[in-house]
């Protein structure tokens, strides 16, 4: 984060006159006696608290009065410096000001310090006047209020509090009653704070009708904007062009600059996406017509990008160039990148081509550096000066260009840092440090620089940001979003929509579809799918499921490519081309699915097509260039297959990614459910005795690498369409023959290796794939169906055993997220209910896993230590254990006696009996039960007196409940003082009686009555 400047310093920058601010200081000097060594403004002493009022007063209304010319000329960054400066005098002179409003409950009059107070005050007063000379002054940040519980409001809190201690040790102080002393501590804290904010609003209000900056500020600050504000949406950064029209421009570009900016413009008169699949007639719109402002979050503690909660807590808003026109022209700007986060197809790179072209080319230096197309392994600087020369032709080194840009403020537009990291496959943990340490080398040079850079969300958390930096997040598409660019779409393509007969596409058909409608690039996709004869609204009037939506929607752009390759083909070989382009995007699905990637590299899909699929014909070529691999025609004919590329050592280094991992998950999803169609058992020729095989060899080789829930929708997925799937029971019956079948080495496809593994992993992972495809197919299921011949609960865990051991931590968290257990019957009929869902836990009944516990009476004996239930947890390592541990570690003071509930017959430990009364108190059970689990837990501690910690528990927990059991409160205090101080035999004898009087008061002689009343 910039250092902020401090009030000396601000007059100092703005005032070359310094006897104002050494008048100041001289007022403040007369206050701690120093006002003898102060020459200058004043010609005797200020010894009035009020005085150095006056003086600050004159100060802040003298130099803000003349501001606009004072910050007239220089460069972007000098006047930047300069408003800063203007703002901390702002802040101070809104203090002061209120100082001369506040109302005191004594006469203003006895502030003058006499020259007895002059030294007791010294210290007070030198605190005073650092706070006020030296002390750094809040200024409006991207993410944080300056009014009421801001920034403003605790800074003038503090200098309250030293102006109440200052306050305190004058004369006048000794004289006041404390009604009065109260009454002055509120003026000086609330009071005073309430109207110095109020003041301040009202001069920054002021300043901003002349001075552009202050109006983005005050956005900046208050984003409490109106209903209607934020329902609207702004184009192409259309209103960041209007708001820095409001600064007084610098020199005219030259040459150079004129270059850069012309070509940037010219991006916006171009169409907003290249695609050769389009049908005849449909145009593209313009990107300067399409691209619409997005909402968008900030959030400037960057160590918490990864975490959703943080993002959370962050507002949306919608006020992208105000926002920008704030963050360039603040000093933050020059200090640390700037990094822009969204999903594939938000609109990141997007928003560099249009900011690169509204930025005014007077006031700045625009430079779009695309990642793709530079060395990835090149200095900042040299990338910069690569990207140059890719737009302009001419070679300039970057010093020179900064320096022919004259007054502008140089803005280095880094596009697709997520694309270094996929396509090198190398760390690049540093780089945003690397651009920080650029950054700072160009201001000691005195070449500040602003620096953007775009990533995608998901790999926010693979590389370190410097002190300063701020994220912004890009929003998905709001309503007015949607209905925004299809109007525009409309509007682009009404001649051809008309002429065919096809409906516009309104958004609330679109809307229904929140994951493809709110990116801007998949909206596009659903509007060239709905230009086809209205497809998408057919499809939506047909009631399908997302899943329907994603088979119609690849279906066309597969059958679409296929017909343009061969358009006289019959249908038939249509469609089954389409068919097997959809069968090799699925095989690219899988090729990032297996690899624990949302991304994978051209080599290493050619390896899995090659190793999957047969090669594809040749296809015929009538010149000499290299043909074709077969990732290469795969993923060259989809625009919804995003290319992310990289130059290192000279050489291309390229992955490819779907625009929407939803996309991939329903691939995945797709040619699984095309398997398991296939998978039922098959008796040959006339074998109609013998069993029959199952020929899963296929889904063997794809599904023994990752648990199908790594991804959130494929499980989904696979639900949709076998709810339209007929015969599951012979699926089901199949996949139960399929998990059990042995374990053979000689599976199909042995050149398929997305990622090393060992067979017992893949064992591992494909049997618990085809427990979620039993789910998917059919639904819940008992243990004992899979285990039919074993005792179903004990194999049920020792899978789970091993799936644990084999499956990573985050695949087994979002396996175990998907399953719940439920547990039934017991003793030796035990079984489970596996089904889908996330249930919350249950408190297991210690009883259905320890069938022999049943047997006991009302006290069991003890069950084995803790301890080695401890050492067997800790045995393994993992994180839940260790959770588990260390939570129950305290229970080891506990003893391990055992109790039976006679009404349920319900296995606990008396522990965790007590531990229940402890949190939660009586006020959960009624007078019965409460009754029946002191009485439990009592005959519990007669087995272990000896407990010292497990005897202090119960006696508080017993009295604490006195009033809601049965017995006197007078007997419990006595048993509970036994409980605290008495040998093992009064506590036995003590918890005895309490039993017997307890089960038959009308016999006890003392009387409960009674005793209460004693």
């Amino acid at each position: 984060m910039a250092r902020r400047i401090t009030y000396a310093e601000a007059v100092t920058l703005l005032e070359p006159d310094q006897r104002l601010l050494t008048g100041l200081d001289a007022a403040i000097g007369g206050l701690i006696g120093a006002a003898n060594a102060v020459t200058g403004g004043l010609a005797e002493p200020v010894v009035n608290l009020f005085g150095v009022k006056a003086e600050a007063m004159k100060v802040g209304q003298r130099i803000l009065t003349g501001l606009r010319g004072r910050l007239t000329g220089g460069t972007r960054v000098d006047r930047t410096r300069g408003l800063e400066a203007a703002h901390a005098l702002l802040v101070v002179t809104a203090f002061f000001e209120s100082l001369d409003e506040l109302t005191l409950p004594f006469d203003q009059r006895r502030l003058a310090v006499t020259g007895d107070e002059q030294a007791r005050l010294a210290f007070g007063g030198t605190q005073w006047r650092t706070q006020l000379l030296h002390a750094p002054i809040p200024f409006p940040d991207v993410d944080t209020a300056m009014g009421r519980g801001g920034q403003c409001w605790s800074y003038y809190e503090a200098l309250g509090r030293r102006l109440l201690d200052f306050v305190s040790g004058l004369a006048v102080w000794d004289e006041l009653d404390e009604t009065r002393r109260a009454d002055t501590r509120l003026c000086f804290g609330d009071g005073l704070t309430g109207l110095a904010v109020r003041r301040y609003e009202e001069l920054y209000r002021r300043l901003a009708v002349d001075i552009p900056e202050f109006g983005f500020w005050v956005g900046q600050r208050e984003r409490r904007a109106t209903r209607r504000q934020v329902e609207a949406i702004g184009q192409s950064l259309a209103g960041l062009a209007e708001l820095l029209g409001r600064i007084p421009s610098g020199r005219a570009p030259d040459a150079r600059r004129s270059a850069l900016a012309t070509a940037y413009r010219a991006v916006l008169g171009r169409p907003a996406l290249t695609d050769r699949a389009l049908p005849d007639g449909l145009r593209i719109p313009l990107l300067g017509e399409a691209y619409l402002d997005a909402d968008f979050r900030v959030l400037s503690t960057t160590e918490e990008l990864a975490d959703e909660d943080s993002w959370a807590d962050c507002d949306v808003r919608s006020d992208l160039p105000t926002f920008l026109a704030a963050y360039l022209t603040s000093g933050r700007a020059t200090d640390a990148p700037l990094m822009v986060l969204g999903q594939p197809g938000a609109g990141k790179s997007v928003l560099t081509q249009v900011l690169a072209a509204r930025l005014p080319a007077a006031d700045f230096l625009p430079v779009r550096v695309v990642l793709r197309e530079v060395p990835a392994d090149a200095e900042i600087q040299d990338q910069i000066e690569y990207a140059v020369y890719g737009v302009t032709g001419e070679r300039v080194t970057w010093p020179d260009l900064v320096r022919s840009a004259g007054d502008a403020l140089p803005v280095v537009l880094l596009d697709g840092f997520d694309e270094l990291l996929q396509a090198t496959g190398a760390s690049q943990s540093d780089y945003l440090h690397r651009v920080a340490a650029f950054q700072e080398r160009e201001a000691i040079q005195g070449r500040p620089v602003a620096v953007l850079v775009t990533s995608r969300s998901a790999v926010a958390d693979r590389t370190r940001y410097p002190d300063g930096a701020v994220a912004m997040r890009l929003e998905p598409f709001r309503a007015v979003h949607v209905e925004s660019w299809l109007a525009v779409w409309r509007r682009t393509n009404a001649d051809h929509l008309g002429a065919v007969g096809v409906r516009p596409l309104t958004a609330d058909v679109a809307l229904r579809y929140p994951d493809l409608s709110g990116q801007p690039l998949l909206l596009q996709m659903l509007a060239l799918y709905d230009a086809e004869a209205n497809a998408l609204q057919r499809a939506d009037a047909d009631g399908i499921d997302e899943a329907g939506l994603y088979e119609r929607l690849l279906t066309t752009f597969a059958e679409r490519e296929i017909r343009k390759s061969g358009a006289a083909l019959p249908d038939r070989e249509i469609r089954d081309g389409t068919e097997r382009e959809l069968q090799r995007l699925s095989v690219v699905a899988f090729a990032m699915f297996n690899r624990r990637k949302q991304w994978v590299t051209a080599n290493e899909l050619d390896a899995d097509l090659g190793a999957l699929l047969p090669a594809p014909r040749p296809l015929g070529r009538s010149d000499f260039r290299k043909p074709l691999s077969q990732a290469e025609v795969v993923l060259g004919r989809f625009f919804f297959m995003q290319r992310a590329a990289a130059v290192r050592d000279n050489e291309r280094l390229e992955t490819y990614e779907f625009l929407h991992a939803t996309f991939g998950e329903y691939l995945v999803a797709r040619l699984i459910h095309q398997l398991l169609r296939d998978l039922p058992p098959q008796r040959p020729g006339l074998a109609l005795t013998g069993p029959a095989t199952v020929d899963d060899g296929l889904l063997w080789t794809l599904l023994s690498f990752e648990p199908l829930t790594a991804r959130d929708n494929v499980v989904p997925f696979l639900v949709s369409m076998s709810r339209r799937t007929g015969d599951t029971g012979r699926i089901r019956a199949a996949l139960v023959e399929a998990f059990h079948a042995d374990d053979d080495t000689s599976r199909p496809h042995p050149g398929y290796r997305p990622i090393p593994a060992q067979l017992t992993t893949r064992l591992a992972a494909y049997r618990g794939n085809l427990v979620l495809l039993l789910l998917a197919t059919g639904g819940a299921f008992q243990a004992s169906d899979l285990f039919a011949d074993r005792i179903a609960a004990e194999e049920w865990r020792r899978h789970v055993t091993r799936w644990q051991a084999e499956f990573t931590w985050s695949a087994w968290f979002g396996f175990t997220d998907a399953i719940t257990v439920t547990r039934l019957g017991g003793g030796a009929r035990r079984d489970l209910r596996v089904s889908l869902g996330r249930a919350e836990p249950v408190d297991p009944d210690l009883g259905w896993s320890n069938p022999r516990l049943l047997d006991a009476s009302r006290v069991s004996t003890s069950l084995r230590s803790r301890r080695a239930a401890f050492r067997r947890l800790m045995l393994a390592g993992g994180r839940d254990a260790d959770l588990a541990v260390h939570l129950a570690w305290p229970l080891l003071a506990l003893p391990n006696q055992a109790t039976v509930d006679d009404g349920s017959a319900r296995f606990e430990l008396a522990a965790r009996s007590l531990l229940g009364i402890w949190i939660h108190g009586g006020g959960e059970l009624t007078g019965d039960e409460l009754a029946a689990t002191y009485w439990r837990c009592a005959d519990a501690l007669l087995a272990a007196p000896d407990r010292s910690a497990w005897r202090r528990l119960f006696a508080d927990c017993l009295m604490r409940d006195s009033a809601l059991l049965s017995s006197s409160r007078t007997e419990l205090h006595q048993l509970a003082r036994s409980l605290r101080r008495g040998t093992e035999a009064q506590t036995r004898e003590a918890i005895a009686a309490w039993r017997r009087r307890s089960a038959n008061p009308e016999g006890d002689g003392s009387g409960g009555a009674e005793a209460e009343g004693k």
